[in-house]
């Protein structure tokens, strides 16, 4: 009631709708004159209800309608702006037609990927590439990590796009099998060509959409059987802000696949939601340092402090680090000198599809 009473102090001729609970519709014809910034600041001032202040944090998001538009298209518009101001964390915005473009093309991406996955073909549309990880002194291949890709008319889409339609979709766990199924290809592969794949580890990429699946743990380990594989080759990667919510529970889902034989390895640590007294009470085996902190490393001393403060931290924990996005000799060195066990990156190679992985693990080994 207040918030609609100050749309109509603000201006007498807007009409008022209600949308869904504590949303509303705002309409205001087109021969007002309207300042947008103030109407937005009169919403947002506290009111005072039963002796106390309360604070109602409007977001906002506009359109301004042109001459021609039909009202409905124009309500859709501003319904795109409201959910760029709540994905944003911005609290006004108006229409910009990149959105809309950038919404029909992530609903035209989770129509074809809906397609791919229903055909029941997903070696026609996906297919897994392996970046090779070294040891940092002896520069040994010790194993890969192993990478989803998904090809669609021709062209690469990038796995920050198709990864949360999978997680949305509730197909994440289709494409971890597909991964292990691939993994398993290559261990046989590896193996026929004399290549002992106990001495390797394969990291492959977990959802935290998955570790919530109470049944995640009973899955994974019915994959890795069926596929020949043994827990003690798989390193599983979790991202740091993952373990933000749900903590205690995905720490005993991480405790539970590390007694069974994995590793547990957090991935693009120092990006998401750092805490000493997370980091202290979580179960992992391993650190891997974000390309963001490599890249510029040898030049600029803000990135040298916050990467030798995470070596340092995982020295401390006695818990190895993997420095990723190593492309040069000077990044190679660096990392060698902060204590860093293992490498991945452009440096050593590019990840690699089946056979080329097989055949660069036979030129190192040589």
């Amino acid at each position: 009631m207040e918030i609609l009473a100050r749309v109509s102090n603000e201006i007498g001729e807007a009409i008022c709708s209600k949308h869904s609970t504590d949303s509303f519709n705002i309409f205001i014809p087109r021969s007002v004159d309207v300042d947008i910034e103030r109407f937005y600041a009169a919403l947002n001032e506290p009111f005072h209800f039963n002796g106390h202040h309360f604070f109602s944090n409007v977001a906002l998001g506009y359109y301004e309608e042109a001459e021609d538009d039909q009202h409905e298209q124009s309500l859709n518009k501003a319904e795109m702006a409201i959910l760029d101001v709540l994905s944003e964390r911005v609290r006004l915005a108006e229409f910009q037609e990149a959105l809309a473009r950038q919404i029909e093309h992530q609903n035209n991406l989770e129509t074809q990927f809906r397609a791919a996955i229903a055909q029941d073909k997903l070696d026609e549309h996906f297919f897994i590439v392996f970046q090779p990880i070294h040891e940092s002194d002896s520069e040994a291949v010790c194993g890969a990590e192993c990478l989803i890709r998904w090809v669609l008319h021709g062209q690469m889409v990038s796995p920050v796009e198709f990864i949360p339609i999978a997680e949305k979709l509730g197909d994440i766990g289709m494409l971890t099998q597909f991964n292990i199924r691939k993994l398993s290809e290559l261990v046989k592969g590896l193996e026929a060509k004399g290549i002992d794949c106990m001495e390797l580890i394969f990291a492959l990429n977990i959802s935290v959409v998955e570790i919530l699946d109470v049944d995640f743990v009973d899955k994974l380990t019915e994959y890795i059987e069926r596929y020949d594989l043994y827990p003690s080759q798989i390193k599983l990667e979790l991202t740091e802000s993952a373990l933000v919510d749900n903590f205690n529970y995905v720490n005993q889902v991480l405790e539970q696949l590390q007694s069974i034989g994995f590793r547990v390895s957090i991935d693009d640590f120092g990006t998401g939601f750092s805490s000493l007294s997370y980091l202290c009470r979580l179960s992992f085996d391993e650190i891997k340092i974000d390309r963001a902190f490599v890249t510029e490393v040898v030049t600029d001393v803000r990135l040298q402090t916050v990467f030798n403060s995470i070596a340092s931290l995982a020295q401390n924990l006695d818990r190895p680090v993997v420095a990723e996005g190593v492309e040069t000799l000077e990044q190679l060195i660096y990392a060698r000198a902060k204590n860093v066990q293992y490498i991945q990156g452009y440096y050593f190679s590019k990840p690699l599809e089946h056979d080329d992985f097989i055949e660069y693990v036979l030129n190192r080994k040589d």
